[in-house]
């Protein structure tokens, strides 16, 4: 596990107090107030594996349960976005297009939208985030943060430690954070008393997680899907548990080679405006992706992450290759997030919290024909 980022301690320590009154309440009622709500998010530690926006990274407090819906609170004040670089509306290249979906196969079943008083709605920054950015070969761009020197040329011209040859399931997709859910609606705005985490599995990653089963699947590649919820009703402890859950799945089927653990991420200005990474591609909404690969530090143990580099690099390739604009710059941190459990494991943040749950879901098929693409060429 990695550890709390410094620039969080204090929060950490400032909402010790707040947190156990959130916790109080909390058992006494199925609503958080507010002041409760900040307090047990600030109290969450190491919760988000996400980007620069994001809100936490690790671990965090006991969730309490609204119907289907998990209370969660708002995210904590962060820095400001990146700047958007303007450029036309991506479009997938032509191997690709031929086989996208069409709009009309993506839409959820969501309600009908209810009227929102203005006093409830929170501002949504709809924008295509910064995907030429850190350090890059050709189309790939890759954003370091570990301190070590790595080149990217010379990982790609090496082959990842996948073995697709053999008979059997080939990937896992799991969800360390199940309860990670969308917008419903693409109203321009969210509204403040409707949680973004749910346990209702058609309308959070678990949904985009199937998008992505069924773009493997239509390319031959055998998947297991896992829907175990890791972070509820218990928040912290969510990666001990999902790594039971891949040592589980990789115990019962030894044929798995690449493991996804698949997130969406949290990105939220000071002022409380949820900033929607979108791009247009093939003249429909896509949520904008981050692959998250992790790397071996002094305090983290993380042996052979190399390996999982290399096959996160080809995915990155093909995205960009594919979809240009729909991958961020891929993230190279020191941190484990269970990566250490195969040579193929891969984090990715589908959207944010004010993307749709149909951009997620779309990008979901694209991001499950360009590993497709990646996985098919390692048979040959």
């Amino acid at each position: 596990m990695p550890r709390h980022p410094k620039k969080w301690k204090k929060a950490l320590t400032g909402a010790a107090v707040l947190t156990a009154a959130a916790c109080i309440i909390g058992s006494g009622a199925s609503n958080f107030g507010a002041l409760a709500d900040r307090a047990a998010m600030l109290s969450v530690g190491l919760a988000f594996p996400e980007g620069g926006l994001s809100l936490l990274n690790g671990d965090g407090q006991a969730l309490i349960q609204e119907g289907t819906h998990v209370a969660a609170a708002p995210p904590a004040e962060t820095s400001q976005p990146p700047t958007v670089s303007a450029s036309a509306s991506s479009q997938p290249s032509s191997s690709m297009a031929s086989s996208m979906p069409e709009a009309s196969e993506l839409v959820s079943q969501a309600p009908e939208p209810t009227e929102v008083p203005e006093d409830q709605r929170g501002p949504i920054q709809e924008q295509k985030l910064d995907t030429a950015s850190g350090d890059h070969f050709e189309n790939i761009w890759v954003k370091n943060s570990t301190g070590r020197t790595i080149s990217i040329q010379e990982e790609l011209q090496k082959e990842p430690d996948v073995n697709m040859q053999e008979d059997g399931p080939k990937v896992l997709i799991m969800h360390t954070h199940t309860t990670e859910g969308y917008e419903l609606f693409d109203r321009g705005y969210y509204d403040k008393s409707y949680s973004i985490r749910t346990t209702d599995a058609t309308q959070s990653v678990v949904r985009v997680g199937d998008e992505i089963q069924k773009a493997l699947e239509a390319q031959g590649i055998g998947v297991i899907h896992d829907t175990t919820v890791h972070d509820y009703p218990a928040y912290n402890g969510s990666y001990g548990r999902s790594a039971d859950t891949v040592k589980a799945q990789l115990e019962k089927n030894p044929s798995i080679q690449v493991v996804l653990d698949i997130h969406r991420d949290g990105i939220t200005k000071e002022d409380g405006t949820r900033v929607k990474p979108t791009v247009e591609i093939n003249g429909k909404k896509a949520a904008q992706v981050m692959i998250i690969a992790g790397c071996e530090s002094q305090s983290v143990s993380h042996p052979d992450w190399e390996l999982n580099l290399r096959l996160a690099m080809r995915l990155q390739q093909s995205l960009a290759t594919n979809f240009p604009d729909l991958a961020r710059p891929l993230k190279f941190t020191n941190a484990n997030y269970n990566q250490n459990l195969t040579h193929g494991s891969i984090l990715i943040e589908m959207g944010s919290e004010a993307n749709t749950l149909d951009e997620a879901m779309y990008s979901g098929q694209m991001v499950g024909q360009a590993l497709g693409q990646v996985l098919s060429q390692l048979k040959e």
